[in-house]
């Protein structure tokens, strides 16, 4: 969803590289290879949570452009 609001330029300045390390660096194997011990899945997914939430605090919360007007030359559907 992140790289699909980058995509649609709802999230200005926030770099898609960003969003692509993020997708390499929570999967299971990259979490356990930058620790020493064995990690449980839920070890596993509150260090995912952690580095996403680190890694994503300068990003601003989405831009979304309101809907577009019905035209003036037809009645609004009831």
């Amino acid at each position: 969803m992140l790289r699909l609001g980058i995509d649609l330029g709802t999230l200005p300045g926030t770099p898609r590289a960003l969003v692509d390390e993020l997708s390499i660096l929570t999967q299971p194997a990259h979490l356990q290879a930058s620790h020493s011990d064995k990690l449980t899945a839920e070890q596993r997914d509150i260090r995912r949570a952690d580095m996403l939430r680190h890694a994503l605090r300068d990003v601003r919360r989405p831009i979304i452009p309101p809907p577009p007007a019905p035209p003036l030359d037809k009645p609004p559907a009831a």
